[in-house]
């Protein structure tokens, strides 16, 4: 869930990460809608960005948000591999914030 540099490959400190998926949020939603599939994308790395950077509500939040916008689309896009981190991520912050029924519902 790391986000890394495409050029040399090192991981990017989690409030730059933070920085550069709120971008890439904001470009998503301007290009593709505010329900499309590469907007959900954005924002599991967007969520999983919060959750390295110790702000487990916030990953929550974003996280559900991306889940939702992924179970809206039909099942072939709802079983994407982006689900699936999304989930897990999801799990983790729940887990964080005290809620162990909700994280071992989702893991």
């Amino acid at each position: 869930a790391d986000v890394a540099c495409p050029t040399c490959g090192e991981t990017y400190d989690p409030f730059v990460a933070v920085l550069l998926a709120l971008h890439g949020e904001e470009k998503c939603e301007q290009q593709f809608g505010v329900d499309s599939v590469q907007l959900a994308e954005t924002l599991v790395t967007l969520g999983n960005a919060y959750g390295s950077g110790c702000d487990p509500e916030k990953q929550r939040e974003i996280l559900e948000r991306a889940v939702a916008i992924y179970t809206s689309h039909p099942p072939e896009i709802a079983e994407h591999p982006e689900v699936g981190k999304a989930l897990i991520g999801l799990g983790w912050a729940h887990g964080v914030l005290g809620d162990a029924d909700a994280q071992v519902t989702l893991l």
